[in-house]
């Protein structure tokens, strides 16, 4: 090969480059089940796809047995795609009354990462207590469990998702084989949670905590 055309490979190589790492922005759809005996209130779902796409979602209410509607995820694939798809479930089991300063909520926890409990009893008050008076429910152990849930659940998916961090969220790597298919996320009794897609199972625990309204 002649020098210049060497060079002139080298520098298309170059360009391309980048847009190998980028890989290419595939969707996807998330489907939640209530594999339990009680329903739940304020199911939250956040993905990330490393720090490049960031979605969440929350449901009002799931009732035992009941599918939620899909949302849609994106994630690349591709030719030197280094990301990966992690994911945080939350909610709130409706048997657990909502008192007037704390509630009862569940989350994914794989390794029991203390990072997220200790956030749960700092941060979280605070976020959940802004977000309650601005919907003003000043006094939730009176108001619809749905409502609170939702709100509650609302305001710890949008700090998740703001929060480059991954410590303390589930690892289910969406591929090729995802592309336009369901991720159904099964939440069961026994205080596990099932990822299950086209691609493979991940399968991983939830732990429930009391946490602070902060009103």
């Amino acid at each position: 090969m002649q020098p210049s055309t060497f060079f002139q490979s080298l520098f298309a190589f170059t360009l391309m480059f980048p847009l190998a790492l980028c890989g290419d922005g595939e969707k996807a759809y998330v489907q939640v089940i209530n594999n339990t005996p009680h329903s739940i209130s304020g199911v939250g779902v956040v993905h990330k796809y490393s720090n490049v796409y960031k979605e969440e979602h929350v449901y009002d209410i799931l009732q035992p047995g009941q599918w939620s509607s899909p949302f849609e995820v994106t994630y690349n694939t591709g030719w030197l795609t280094t990301g990966r798809d992690w994911w945080l479930v939350l909610g709130h089991n409706d048997n657990d009354p909502i008192g007037k300063n704390s509630m009862s909520q569940f989350y994914t926890d794989p390794e029991n990462f203390q990072d997220i409990i200790n956030w749960l009893e700092s941060a979280a008050p605070t976020l959940i207590g802004a977000a309650l008076t601005a919907a003003e429910i000043l006094q939730p152990e009176l108001a619809a469990v749905t409502a609170v849930a939702g709100v509650a659940a609302e305001a710890l998916c949008s700090a998740m998702l703001n929060d480059a961090a991954t410590a303390g969220y589930k690892q289910h790597i969406l591929t090729d084989e995802d592309k336009g298919k369901v991720l159904q996320i099964w939440i069961n009794n026994d205080g596990t949670v099932n990822f299950i897609s086209p691609s493979g199972r991940s399968d991983t625990e939830y732990e429930t905590r009391q946490v602070g309204l902060g009103l």
